[in-house]
């Protein structure tokens, strides 16, 4: 049963369902059932070149989370979308301040998001894609097709 617990805790977060996520952390909860932790995110990095803005992100206990440091834009410059209220409120939450170095915005803690593309919109001011936009940083897959990977060796080792 331990067994099965674990497998569950491993792909339901890459499926996007949280039933079984507690609030310990991943390592905490693997001594504490003295079931092996999964394997831990990779860093993603999303770009806008343009502006010098580069933001990163990791996937922690199943929920994608904005690092403090990482860049982002002021303003909202996108068509009007519910992500421009969100973008708003980290504003004036002091989630995202002005930034150091040139950079216009960053954020000042960690924020964790409900999804990817809504971690790419607060960066970019704009309506994005997370699952294309998000790359692992130096090897350019998207978070989408890392996702997809997860999956694909779970199934190929017959472990569910």
């Amino acid at each position: 049963m331990e067994y099965f617990i674990a497998q569950a805790r491993i792909i339901l977060p890459v499926l996007g369902v949280n039933i079984l996520r507690s609030a310990a952390t991943a390592a905490g909860a693997a001594e504490a059932t003295s079931v092996p932790a999964p394997a831990s995110s990779p860093v993603f990095e999303l770009q806008l070149k343009k502006d010098g803005i580069v933001a990163i992100a990791k996937e922690i206990d199943g929920e994608f989370t904005v690092l403090e440091g990482s860049g982002a834009r002021g303003s909202w410059t996108g068509a009007e979308h519910a992500y421009k209220v969100l973008h708003q409120k980290l504003l004036q939450d002091g989630v995202i301040v002005p930034g150091l170095d040139g950079v216009p915005m960053r954020f000042a803690r960690d924020q964790v998001f409900a999804s990817p593309s809504a971690a790419a919109a607060a960066v970019v001011g704009r309506t994005a894609n997370g699952r294309n936009d998000w790359k692992v940083q130096g090897s350019g897959i998207s978070f989408g097709n890392w996702q997809a990977q997860g999956i694909d060796q779970v199934a190929r080792d017959g472990s569910l």
